[in-house]
């Protein structure tokens, strides 16, 4: 092999193994979130009632997800799988269709959410898991079961018996 061709070669094994190490797939970059932008997010997040109403605001609103907008997000999620448990087949399907939803989704159950929402999410994921989605409910357990392992110990003893 010529010099310069090895050197190119070098490089190009070089910046894949950045990639790879940056998190495997690359994912567009996406772009920032404005205060008005930030506003709206949390407005539409506040009325969301339903899984589709999430994901709708989750594709529009994807880039304010930090901060408030993520605390809200949170909030969201949890308040759908404690209200509204028996829509969790509309979630997997959603989730089917798109696995960083899913994830989001995932995500967004965090020790950020009140305690006793998250062990409502731990128990159902349980213990009234759906017909069919015994992995989807294993992977909502394991995440609220993580949120609960990060509550601050106060919280996490004593509102969690």
């Amino acid at each position: 092999m010529r010099p310069g061709v090895r050197c190119a070669a070098a490089r190009v094994v070089a910046i894949c193994v950045l990639l790879l190490s940056a998190g495997g797939a690359v994912r567009a970059q996406l772009p920032d979130c404005t205060d008005a932008q930030a506003s709206r997010a949390g407005t539409v997040i506040d009325g969301v009632r339903t899984w589709d109403g999430l994901y709708k605001s989750y594709k529009l609103y994807e880039q304010c997800d930090d901060g408030l907008v993520a605390d809200a997000y949170s909030d969201a999620v949890a308040r759908l799988l404690v209200e509204h448990w028996s829509t969790l087949p509309r979630l997997a399907q959603l989730a089917k269709k798109n696995d960083d939803f899913w994830q989001f989704v995932l995500d967004h159950i965090d020790s950020s959410d009140d305690p006793g929402d998250l062990r409502t999410i731990k128990r159902r994921a349980e213990r009234r898991c759906p017909a069919g989605l015994r992995s989807t409910c294993r992977e909502l357990n394991k995440a609220a079961d993580s949120a609960i392992k990060d509550l601050p110990s106060d919280q996490s003893q004593a509102q969690l018996r």
